[in-house]
């Protein structure tokens, strides 16, 4: 497994273990606290304050022990895991281009261009050239208003797969 890979799932074992560590302490925080720990989840991961809140015990010790075969002992990472990557890295991506593109608003032309200057997409994230005009409109401006949906079809075009799939990869429901 290459570098950036075994980057992404050493992330997604945070994610999980994060996640175990805030329902540990649930009770045991202040309410500060412990939602600067799930803002920082959310920020890093979209979609895992979701995962907090509905994942079955069973299945989140399941996926930590499968990430740790993967992060600790070279397993070949399983397709939810990739799935998930994606998801988060797109999502991530959208949410950040959404933000400067509003900041451009009315930037006539040059907006689109402006807005892609500031790109640098992280290991789990679309490359620039997936960042055409019509996906920043989109990102701007979603199907149905909803950037949700849309970045699950985004991640299951570039997998192969069907939006369903990528929403049961990462909330199992």
């Amino acid at each position: 497994m290459d570098e950036s890979l075994h980057g992404v799932m050493r992330g997604l074992l945070d994610k999980y273990g994060a996640i175990a560590r805030l329902r540990a302490s649930a009770g045991a925080q202040s309410e500060a606290e412990a939602r600067s720990d799930m803002l920082a989840l959310a920020s890093r991961f979209p979609g895992a304050l979701r995962e907090l809140d509905r994942l079955p015990d069973a299945l989140l010790e399941e996926r930590l022990s499968a990430l740790r075969g993967v992060v600790e002992h070279g397993a070949p990472p399983a397709r939810w895991m990739l799935l998930q990557a994606s998801y988060h890295g797109y999502m991530r991506a959208a949410l950040r281009l959404r933000r400067a593109l509003r900041e451009r608003a009315g930037a006539s032309l040059m907006r689109v261009d402006l807005a892609m200057l500031s790109y640098v997409g992280a290991a789990d994230e679309p490359e620039r050239a997936w960042f055409d005009e019509v996906t920043l409109r989109a990102i701007e401006k979603p199907p149905a208003g909803r950037l949700n949906p849309w970045v699950f079809a985004e991640v299951a075009k570039r997998h192969g797969t069907t939006a369903a799939e990528v929403t049961r990869a990462l909330f199992s429901d």
